[in-house]
């Protein structure tokens, strides 16, 4: 009867120390579950994506490519842009030229168009977001959101400027070359040369745009938003332009 009560206790023991490695383990598998599905994609995490198919591509190197896409079309559908440093315009290159290069067009339309409406499942779920700083931003469907980027984001709507949005803003395509040219404002000063088509004439370009940082030798193709300046200085454009996005290179 003695030795039968220590077993007893033993197997006790062992029952519970498998049920709390169980517990542990599954407790483990959640959190990273959890973990992986709130990860925003940054993008750091593109670079590491595209760098590990340069070193080192699958054999089914087009899946990879595809997987590689779909991040960065999550990445954009989430409001962010790649950095306009050396780092995101080599980046937007490897992307757009190489990563996508043999891809059609179609099927690149189809899988952003799969992304879009993914986020737009939950257009109509009930942001809750409460902010103590009114911090407006102007969505690109022209609504001021006033906790800022993440209550856009909880709308699942990019923003294009910070501020409030202006009635009178207008949406453009700008080409810019790759050069600048001398040329006489108020002032000599430099220019970039503008179209708004391929097909058009070079065009000097006396203002800035802002949030654009010029880099020599590369051709753009950019989304700006273009605002009236109310009673601009008799020496200023009475048309403020800012950059909404690069979309090429």
């Amino acid at each position: 009867m003695n030795k039968i009560i220590p077993i007893s206790i033993g197997i006790a023991v062992i029952i519970g120390i498998i049920a709390i490695n169980f517990l542990d383990k599954e407790q483990t598998n959640f959190l990273q579950t959890n973990s992986e599905s709130n990860h925003t994609i940054s993008q750091q995490d593109l670079k590491a994506m595209v760098e590990r198919w340069i070193d080192d591509p699958d054999k089914d190197d087009r899946n990879q490519r595809l997987e590689i896409m779909k991040a960065y079309y999550t990445f954009e559908e989430t409001g962010q842009k790649l950095t306009q440093d050396r780092e995101g315009l080599v980046l937007m290159n490897q992307i757009r030229k190489m990563v996508s290069l043999d891809i059609p067009k179609s099927e690149l339309d189809k899988l952003r168009q799969d992304i879009r409406e993914e986020f737009n499942r939950n257009e109509n779920k009930e942001c809750s977001i409460q902010c103590l700083v009114y911090d407006p931003v102007c969505g690109e469907d022209n609504i001021t959101y006033a906790c800022g980027v993440e209550d856009a984001t909880c709308h699942n709507v990019k923003v294009k400027y910070s501020g409030e949005c202006n009635a009178s803003s207008e949406t453009k395509i700008l080409y810019v070359d790759s050069k600048l040219v001398d040329c006489v404002g108020v002032s000599p000063q430099q220019c970039m040369l503008v179209r708004e088509s391929t097909d058009s004439k070079w065009q000097m370009f006396y203002d800035k745009i802002e949030g654009f940082d010029f880099q020599e030798g590369i051709q753009y193709k950019l989304k700006v938003m273009i605002d009236n300046v109310e009673n601009p200085p008799a020496d200023s454009s009475s048309l403020k332009y800012t950059l909404i996005e690069i979309l090429e290179p």
